[in-house]
């Protein structure tokens, strides 16, 4: 294991704070004045605004003329009315277009962008006892949705697995555990030529579920795709292939004392993933570059806490995550977003957020209006420095 400063790409902490944090400004808290774009949104028969993409978001967004996605529906488990809707400021004026709507008891997960591509999961009790998983894309310039996976078993209602379905530039990839034939798939969707292949499969352990699967994560970038692979002997590795021509590039270890991966992000060019994990001590938010060999833990997540949504960002100097805390008093008190940087590991912290994300350029807020009410969520958008 090599120095923490190493996960910076080799230069230390105190070299680092010397040197770059008065140009990144990382000390700074995000506050009122930083804000580029706010707005509020109520509830909508018993929906309720609970994740926001921005479109484009690695441009210069004009904050008068820009679109962003929005699922509605509830923020606190499952219910049987969700929404997706592309919002388009155009001249400052807004318009609203419904383009999915799910009526099955259950959620909508994994909402995201890529270029013109929208993507997200729907999750919904199937007949009987099942749970089944169909995942969506639709192109905002062709007004076309279709979908790259139907009616995917996920288990059942009280006993689910996600597909953690990643958009890519022109693929979309799934988990796929299928118990009957004891194997886990990795499916491919070519956006481009609307066909599905098999990346990569991999057979159940001996093990009682979901100890038994052999994958638990994974995420793409730049047309990489990366997992977590388990051996019969419960250690892992991570496995890295290339999306166009779906061979296996390289595999490289995964940090000593994680047990379990919830979720991750990862920037393939600086070898580095930011993941929630369960170690042999507990839960944490951390970040591991590969390349170098070195692990930082940044946040203990302390039971019976969780990350909300299982969901964490990572982009240059920034992590972004939520906490779904166990608390007495008001529901605002039981949700928050936590912004850390990495270079003076300083963390901000966003009460009442349900949504706190890096986008592109852009950091994004979708918070609780206040303890006295949950019915108002409020959008704010900030720059990333």
């Amino acid at each position: 294991m090599t120095e923490r400063g190493s996960i910076l790409g080799g230069t230390s902490v105190s070299t680092l704070l010397t040197n770059v944090v008065a140009m990144l400004l990382l000390s700074a808290d995000l506050g009122p004045a930083d804000v580029l774009y706010e707005t509020s949104f109520g509830t909508s028969e018993g929906r309720l605004a609970v994740s926001i993409i921005l479109i484009d978001a690695e441009s210069q967004l004009d904050f008068k003329n820009f679109s962003y996605v929005q699922y509605a529906g509830n923020p606190h488990g499952m219910s049987s009315s969700h929404r997706i809707n592309l919002i388009q400021i155009k001249n400052g004026a807004t318009t609203i277009k419904q383009i999915h709507s799910m009526d099955n008891e259950g959620f909508i997960s994994g909402l995201q962008s890529y270029g013109d591509w929208i993507l997200w999961t729907d999750m919904y009790a199937g007949p009987g006892q099942s749970f089944l998983a169909d995942i969506w894309v639709y192109n905002i310039k062709l007004k076309l949705k279709h979908a790259a996976g139907e009616k995917i078993p996920v288990g059942s209602k009280e006993a689910f697995y996600e597909v953690h379905a990643r958009l890519d530039d022109g693929f979309v990839a799934w988990i796929h555990h299928d118990g009957a034939q004891k194997k886990t798939d990795i499916p491919i969707y070519n956006l481009e030529s609307e066909t599905r292949t098999t990346l990569a499969t991999f057979a159940h352990l001996a093990k009682e579920k979901p100890w038994n699967w052999p994958v638990t994560f994974l995420q793409t970038n730049q047309r990489k795709l990366i997992l977590d692979a388990k051996d019969s002997k419960g250690g892992y590795q991570y496995h890295i292939y290339d999306l166009e021509s779906a061979n296996r590039e390289r595999s490289v270890p995964v940090p000593p004392g994680v047990r379990a991966h919830f979720g991750t992000d990862y920037y393939y060019a600086g070898g580095v993933l930011a993941f929630y994990v369960l170690k042999e001590d507990g839960e944490e938010i951390g970040i591991y570059n590969y390349e170098r060999n070195g692990y930082l833990k940044l946040f203990p997540v302390a039971s019976p806490d969780t990350v909300y949504k299982d969901r964490i960002d990572g982009r240059g100097p920034f992590v972004a995550f939520n906490i779904n805390t166990v608390v007495s008093g008001m529901i605002y008190d039981h949700y928050a977003g936590y912004l850390t940087h990495l270079a003076n590991r300083s963390t901000q912290k966003f009460p009442g957020s349900i949504e706190l994300r890096i986008q592109g350029k852009y950091i994004s807020d979708l918070a609780f209006d206040g303890r006295e009410t949950t019915d108002t969520v409020n959008l704010r958008v900030f720059a990333r420095n």
